[in-house]
């Protein structure tokens, strides 16, 4: 099932954990915007995050390729950027920014030959995973990564992305 045939059905039809965790969704449809909250929910309340706010943009290249080279010194579109907008560490609260590229899912899912929503979904995923602590620069957290957003996926209903080994973690930027 892709993220683009029923979002409003969850695997089991399970209520979601309760949470004060407010999520806005931009630049998508709202069907879409509804499966991107619930990627980050799920992310987040897995980890222990039962409050705070999380935005969340959709963009295309240009704009990413702005904000890449403005907070990383890229220049470069790249498919996902988080923020973690906390003054201090507090675990159980998220404040962040996700940024996510839907012109790099595109290309992606369609060399990979899967749905962009699904793409652009591990991409958020991703992102929140990266609020919630994980990180991918060694390759031991790297897989330890991966394994947990197939794990997201697969609860929700997608197909997961890294056990299947069509993707070949070359990093983030195109």
């Amino acid at each position: 099932m892709s993220a683009s045939e029923d979002p409003s059905q969850s695997p089991a039809d399970e209520p979601e954990p309760e949470s004060g965790i407010d999520i806005s969704v931009s630049g998508c449809t709202e069907p879409l915007a509804d499966v991107l909250r619930r990627a980050a929910m799920l992310s987040l309340t897995s980890h222990g995050i039962r409050q705070g706010q999380l935005e969340i943009a959709i963009v295309e290249d240009d704009a990413m390729r702005e904000q890449h080279a403005r907070w990383m010194g890229e220049d470069s579109t790249t498919d996902s950027l988080a923020f973690d907008l906390r003054d201090e560490p507090d675990e159980g609260i998220v404040d962040g920014q996700l940024i996510a590229c839907e012109s790099v899912a595109r290309r992606r899912a369609a060399a990979a030959g899967h749905d962009w929503r699904d793409e652009l979904t591990l991409y958020v995923v991703h992102g929140c995973l990266h609020l919630c602590g994980f990180d991918d620069h060694e390759p031991d957290d790297s897989a330890e990564m991966h394994a947990e957003e197939d794990r997201v996926l697969v609860e929700m209903g997608l197909p997961p992305v890294f056990s299947r080994g069509e993707i070949e973690d070359e990093g983030a930027s195109e």
